[in-house]
């Protein structure tokens, strides 16, 4: 009798226990796909003190980042990136985003979130899959090829104010060479004035640039590098095809 009391008190107390444990499961496994939220001066420290060990601790993990960006381009071979700064002008940490063309978004200076991916096979600081987020106003400044030449009727006032200014210009192609020394295709832009408007174009861009023809629209995105008496020129220009 006493053994069937014990064992029949042994379920219920089972019963109850089933009964008060949660559905779903518990806190802290759910916690094991929160971001890791560390600085991305904190990130390269880290995987360049030992990027194995540094493999082994945040493999499959996703990460948050609320930076500056430190540059937007596009990689080697063809990949878009946001570069976020960590701790100098630089070398950052190298975003790999979903987005296709960054740069007619962001641009440098600018704050911004950014969610990624521990990369499978990473060689330098880097994270995959990322999607980007502004926090602040992008500092992108659009601009038409006949605005910008207004613009800098000035030479001294637009110096002054526009260089190093990530810009977005738009307008129709009047010309364009290949520079093999250095792999810029150099196009310059109409303009009612004749202005000479050149953008240099990136070494990634050459395919893009050996389609572009004379009179065709063109909008890029680059660095306003100097407005001088015979010439305008925009540096590091990547093409914008998506409207």
């Amino acid at each position: 009798m006493f053994r069937s009391r014990v064992h029949a008190a042994a379920l219920l107390s089972a019963a109850a226990l089933a009964w008060a444990a949660p559905a779903g499961p518990a806190r802290a496994q759910t916690g094991a796909k929160d971001p890791v939220k560390v600085t991305a001066e904190e990130f390269v420290k880290e995987f360049k003190k030992n990027p194995r060990a540094a493999d082994r601790k945040y493999k499959g993990k996703t990460f948050e980042l609320a930076e500056t960006v430190l540059r937007v381009g596009r990689s080697p071979v063809g990949y878009p990136l946001v570069e976020l700064r960590a701790g100098n002008d630089f070398s950052g940490l190298t975003c790999y985003v979903t987005e296709k063309e960054p740069w007619a978004v962001y641009a440098r200076g600018q704050k911004v979130k950014v969610v990624g991916k521990w990369p499978d096979f990473p060689v330098t600081p880097q994270l995959a899959e990322c999607k980007v987020e502004a926090i602040d106003k992008s500092p992108l400044l659009s601009r038409t090829a006949e605005e910008l030449v207004k613009e800098c009727a000035d030479l001294r006032a637009a110096n002054k104010k526009l260089v190093d200014a990530s810009v977005l210009l738009s307008g129709a192609v009047a010309d364009k060479e290949f520079v093999k020394a250095s792999g810029f295709t150099h196009v310059t832009l109409r303009n009612a004035a004749g202005k000479k408007l050149t953008c240099r174009l990136l070494p990634s861009e050459k395919e893009l640039a050996d389609g572009l023809k004379a009179g065709q629209s063109l909008t890029v995105a680059g660095r306003f590098a100097a407005a001088g008496q015979d010439e305008i020129t925009l540096d590091s220009c990547l093409v914008v095809t998506q409207k």
